[in-house]
């Protein structure tokens, strides 16, 4: 009988932003954007044209999903000029550097289509949210966003129980390399938007604040901005 059971350090770092359910009019559009974090999107009525830049559209029906690599450029329509369409999102990042690196090589930017287990699953945590935002005089209680970050935990889990079953993917760099370079991305971003940082700083300012070469810098950051 073991006399001695340690608990595992969490650090879960888990962040979440930008979540919605929307009924759009037909011939509704929204303009090229890009995030530095996992945008999960469904379709429940209608179709939605999703542009990947430099690369395809992808028509979403009722059910479909899919989800959005940081950093990608994309815009999204109502295909249909005249009948509205509704559709869910969030976006969501985390500090597990090896699951969201499979989950960017494996699943992002294709077409999750309505009869998968990860449409399936991707619908499902999606209501449950809504559900808990419906009531606006308790979305933002203590109670109910620790129910939201349940489900988003239990989400990530059931992802990771999918990716373990797809072959043959290698990670693109290090751990190390991928969180340095996350951090560079988030620097860059918190830079950006804080009004009481000099707008004209380099990318060599960037890679001074966080203690490395901007040689280093350029390395680690060029896999961050394509995966």
């Amino acid at each position: 009988m073991q006399s001695f059971i340690s608990f595992p350090t969490i650090e879960s770092g888990l962040y979440m932003f930008g979540g919605h359910k929307h009924t759009v009019n037909g011939g509704w559009t929204f303009f090229e954007q890009s995030h530095q974090v996992i945008e999960l999107m469904i379709v429940t009525k209608g179709h939605q044209l999703t542009e990947i830049k430099d690369s395809r559209v992808i028509d979403l029906g009722p059910g479909d999903a899919i989800l959005i690599a940081p950093g990608t450029l994309h815009t999204n329509r109502n295909a249909d000029d005249y009948k509205k369409m509704t559709y869910m999102c969030l976006h969501f990042d985390f500090e597990d550097v090896e699951l969201r690196s499979k989950i960017i090589g494996l699943l992002a930017n294709k077409l999750i289509p309505a009869h998968s287990d990860l449409a399936h699953i991707s619908g499902k945590i999606l209501n449950d949210i809504v559900n808990l935002c419906k009531d606006k005089a308790r979305r933002n209680d203590f109670e109910v966003q620790v129910d939201i970050e349940i489900i988003l935990l239990q989400y990530l889990k059931q992802l990771s129980i999918l990716v373990q079953k797809i072959k043959g993917y290698n990670l693109p760099f290090t751990d190390k390399e991928a969180k340095v370079g996350r951090d560079i991305s988030v620097t860059i971003e918190d830079w950006v938007n804080n009004d009481d940082v000099n707008s004209a700083f380099t990318f060599s300012d960037i890679c001074s604040s966080l203690h490395i070469s901007s040689g280093y810098g350029h390395r680690v950051f060029k896999p961050e901005m394509s995966i």
